[in-house]
């Protein structure tokens, strides 16, 4: 990596800065958040939701503390949220999830995958299923490629290498999962496409 981006890749990666980047360039996420209340809920009492990727617990707020569990890889973020957020995030990878089979009614990955390799990406997935309790329900969310400058520009700069097309998206969660529909969607110049499905 260039030696003069280094030091701004990581400014950018402390999870105040990057709240406030992130929130300011997706519109505070108001577009994942709608999709959220629109796909998920509503929630019956014994319902929970595990949010796979949860960085710094921004959508955690979205549901009922004792309904949501957050997981993530990096220490540091899972320390922001659990300061930040009256909720309980736990630090894992999503690869090896700490979760006993069928544990939680709901899954919820946004902009987590794009950071893993195939292989990965679908361990993950596999994870995910596996923590489902059998019919449930996962919302995924990720950054698709697109034509656009200014998204593709941002593309470039973030830290996710795997960045996939609709189809790319499709044929893999679609290995793990039932998908009932999918969109795409931009929220600011990043461009998601979203995924509703159940495990297999």
């Amino acid at each position: 990596m260039n030696t003069t981006i280094r030091p701004l890749i990581n400014v950018l990666s402390k999870p105040a800065v990057s709240d406030f980047l992130r929130n300011s360039i997706e519109f505070h996420f108001l577009k994942q958040k709608e999709i959220i209340r629109a796909e998920l809920f509503p929630l019956s009492p014994e319902d929970k939701v595990i949010d796979v990727g949860c960085g710094t617990g921004i959508f955690s707020h979205c549901f009922p503390s004792a309904q949501y569990v957050g997981v993530d890889i990096d220490e540091i973020n899972v320390a922001y949220a659990r300061a930040r957020h009256q909720r309980i995030f736990v630090h894992a990878d999503a690869t090896q999830l700490p979760f006993s089979d069928a544990s939680f009614s709901h899954g919820l990955i946004i902009g987590m995958l794009h950071h893993l390799s195939t292989p990965d990406a679908s361990q993950a997935l596999r994870e995910l299923a596996r923590v489902l309790a059998p019919n449930g329900h996962a919302l995924i969310m990720e950054d698709t490629k697109s034509p656009r400058f200014f998204t593709r520009l941002l593309h470039t700069l973030g830290q996710g290498n795997f960045i996939r097309t609709v189809d790319e998206w499709h044929t893999l969660l679609s290995t793990h999962f039932h998908i009932e529909k999918y969109f795409t969607f931009y929220n600011g110049i990043c461009y998601y496409t979203a995924f509703t499905a159940k495990k297999l």
